[in-house]
């Protein structure tokens, strides 16, 4: 068991163990700091508030001691003028600040910055005095700070309405302005007048509607132009066919009675015919009884059968003749039927 050996295990001896000690101390207060391994520094640091509470006393013991223990006078005089003239008089404790550096390289040991506290040491009291006044005057910031924080965000926002305000009336104008020009124009297009013109001097999407709008209204200007001059010539054309039409009707009516007169000729022509056939056909019999009287003759007229012969082929001709003239007045009442019909539509 380890009795009476109180301590961290440093790795050495006592002998080696005390002097280390000595020389840290005595490195500390020629210094005001030494870097060193953390368990070195955590135990050494009894030692120094030790030195430091015998140089508060002052007296002749409190500094034999001092020399005993760090063996140089001239260290502890030092010390004992530093603490005198008002070092670490107001701090009851706690003349040593550790700084933790890292681990060392090569054997990870933990190393640390120790140096001595020289700062002045200020009462609890006024410490929290000062901590409420340091408060208080961060609230006082704080509040002011909210305060200008509001009035700018206020006055920010009601910029910013402005602006929209003046924003939303700029791009009101610059779109109704147009819509209405476009709008009117349209009116007084569906009204019948095509030459309106909408003036948009814009150059965006409305611009750009509106130019469709004058060439559309273009357009219809020209279209309706082109129809009038179309109206014209169909007029004139209809008014040139209807001339046209009393001209055909006039020569169809002459034309019919032309052949109406032709018909009535014709008629005359089939009647005439008629009787020069039933003439012919009283000659055939009158030829057929004179060639019966030959043949009952025996021939004795030969040469008048022959003859007889020969007048009814002529006979024969003039029934296919009288057939022809009987079609062509069959045409002939039938064209004049038919210009009668065209005369009557007309």
């Amino acid at each position: 068991m380890r009795h009476n050996k109180k301590g961290r295990k440093l790795g050495t001896d006592y002998s080696h163990t005390k002097a280390m000690k000595r020389s840290l101390v005595s490195a500390l207060f020629l210094n005001d700091r030494i870097k060193t391994v953390e368990s070195r520094a955590k135990e050494i640091r009894p030692q120094v508030d030790k030195v430091i509470t015998w140089a508060k006393r002052g007296d002749l013991h409190s500094r034999r001691l001092a020399i005993a223990y760090l063996n140089d006078k001239e260290l502890v005089r030092e010390i004992f003028e530093k603490v005198a003239q008002g070092m670490f008089q107001d701090r009851p404790g706690g003349y040593t600040r550790i700084m933790k550096l890292g681990p060392r390289k090569g054997d990870n040991a933990p190393m640390v910055i120790m140096e001595l506290v020289t700062e002045p040491c200020v009462p609890k009291a006024e410490r929290k005095a000062a901590a409420e006044k340091k408060a208080s005057d961060f609230v006082q910031k704080t509040t002011d700070v909210e305060i200008a924080t509001s009035v700018s965000i206020a006055l920010i926002g009601l910029l910013t309405i402005a602006l929209v305000v003046v924003m939303w009336r700029r791009i009101t104008r610059a779109i109704a302005e147009p819509v209405r020009e476009i709008e009117r124009v349209a009116k007084r297009v569906a009204a019948g007048d095509l030459t309106a013109n909408a003036s948009c001097a814009s150059e965006n999407e409305l611009g750009e509607l509106g130019e469709s709008m004058n060439r559309t209204v273009a357009s219809l200007r020209l279209t309706v132009e082109r129809l009038s001059e179309t109206a014209e010539q169909v007029e004139r054309s209809s008014s040139q066919m209807s001339d046209s039409s009393q001209t055909i009707a006039q020569g169809s009516a002459e034309q019919a009675m032309s052949i109406e007169e032709l018909a009535v000729n014709v008629q005359g022509i089939t009647q005439m015919v008629e009787e020069n056939n039933e003439s012919v056909i009283a000659a055939n019999e009158n030829t057929s009884d004179v060639l019966q009287a030959v043949e009952r003759s025996n021939g004795q007229i030969s040469k008048a059968v022959e003859v007889i012969g020969d007048i009814k082929v002529s006979t024969r001709s003039i029934s296919q003749l009288a057939n022809s003239i009987e079609d062509i007045s069959f045409q002939t009442n039938i064209l004049a039927l038919n210009a009668s019909v065209e005369a009557a539509r007309g």
